[in-house]
């Protein structure tokens, strides 16, 4: 699939476009929020300590592993 963004062609699209922008760079797309590990805490941990107890199995995108 490809994805073409046309250049708005007024200002009215310039505002429309600049409003949808702004509602997905803010709104949640996933669901509810649960805990309060932040993204630069999650990095931290994980050069400390590793990514043990991440495992995703089937819900994983790659195979690390080569199987």
């Amino acid at each position: 699939m490809v994805l073409a963004i046309q250049r708005p062609r007024n200002t009215q699209d310039t505002a429309e476009f600049a409003r949808i922008g702004r509602y997905y760079a803010t709104e949640d797309m996933v669901g509810p929020s649960y805990g309060t590990t932040t993204l630069k805490d999650f990095f931290k941990d994980v050069a400390e300590n590793g990514l043990q107890g991440q495992e995703l199995g089937d819900q994983a995108v790659f195979n690390i592993k080569g199987e």
